[in-house]
């Protein structure tokens, strides 16, 4: 075998070795990222359940959106940080993540679901229904049938109380 074969096997060797170990890397760092995932899910739920302003802190560390909400029964504007892969329930009962008293909210009025990268509303089947108004479309904009891709700007009408949502980017700026 002359020098030539030897650095060509060689060169073969070392890139099969790189793709080989690119590929696991890639495979793993998928698996912790779906891990931690289902890990977070799970922990903010509990966390919900259990204490909802410290839920709502481990909320705005990895908060993929928020939602803006003027109340009048405090007189101030409250936020609400959407998690990745989580659900937030909006309505007058006070199990729900994000509770408006007013008599066109139903006691479990929508939800707000996420993936990794976006955030969506669903009317959970409320009498007075949910509606989703994008810059530049009418008053009122269109009732919500199913589950609807929500951004950033968009007013969600809740019964007559509107929530504001902002898609979150890495400067996490409001």
């Amino acid at each position: 075998m002359d020098i030539r074969s030897l650095l060509v096997n060689a060169a073969i060797g070392i890139i099969t070795s790189s793709v080989t170990a690119y590929i696991t890397t890639v495979i793993k760092v998928k698996q912790e990222k779906e891990k931690w995932s289902r890990d977070f899910a799970l922990k903010y739920a509990e966390m919900q359940a259990n204490d909802i302003s410290g839920a709502q802190r481990m909320a705005e560390q990895f908060a993929i959106g928020v939602l803006i909400y003027d109340s009048p029964n405090i007189g101030e504007r409250e936020r609400f940080f959407v998690p990745q892969n989580c659900r937030l329930t909006v309505g007058a009962d006070e199990a729900n993540s994000i509770v408006i008293d007013h008599e066109t909210v139903a006691r479990q009025h929508c939800a707000f679901d996420s993936d990794d990268k976006n955030t969506y509303v669903l009317d959970l089947g409320s009498p007075n229904g949910v509606y989703v108004k994008s810059s530049g479309e009418s008053r009122y904009g269109a009732r919500v049938d199913g589950k609807q891709r929500l951004f950033s700007d968009d007013v969600i009408s809740v019964g007559k109380i509107p929530l504001r949502y902002y898609q979150l980017d890495g400067a996490r700026k409001l």
